[in-house]
């Protein structure tokens, strides 16, 4: 069990003029080495038709890199800043053992509903936020 990063692609029918949503996409948050704005990096290369000022790049551990693009400027500072947020949020709260904050911050669904994190689930992320970090 690990936390993730969850989207889902949109494709455009231009023949039907509508969107739909095609597949759902995925990224451990633990494999997250940075997130920075597209305009400062020199990875932009592959993503000829990114406009670099609304774009966020994500590079993961393993060097891969994927492309999200905000609906402005403004947007796309905010999802870079959440998502360093909360990076160092729950890593930090995995790491001095606050169960409290990582209960609220990794809630699992069930059938009954919302369901607490256990002692168990806590120390299956720690192990996997550790397992990643020496895999670096």
């Amino acid at each position: 069990m690990e936390p993730n990063l969850v989207w889902e692609v949109i494709e455009h029918s231009p023949r039907k003029r509508r969107y739909h949503s095609a597949q759902r996409e995925c990224i451990s948050l633990f494999d997250i080495s940075s997130v920075q704005k597209a305009a400062e990096s020199i990875n932009l290369n592959a993503f000829r038709h990114a406009v670099p000022e609304k774009s966020i790049l994500i590079t993961l551990n393993d060097g891969s890199v994927c492309l999200f693009e905000a609906n402005d400027v403004s947007e796309a500072k905010k999802i870079i800043h959440g998502l360093r947020w909360i990076e160092a949020r729950l890593t930090f709260n995995i790491i001095v053992g606050n169960v409290h904050v990582c209960s609220e911050m990794l809630s699992m669904s069930d059938q009954r509903g919302i369901s607490e994190l256990t002692s168990e689930l806590m120390m299956e992320v720690t192990d996997q936020l550790v397992e990643k970090s020496r895999d670096k």
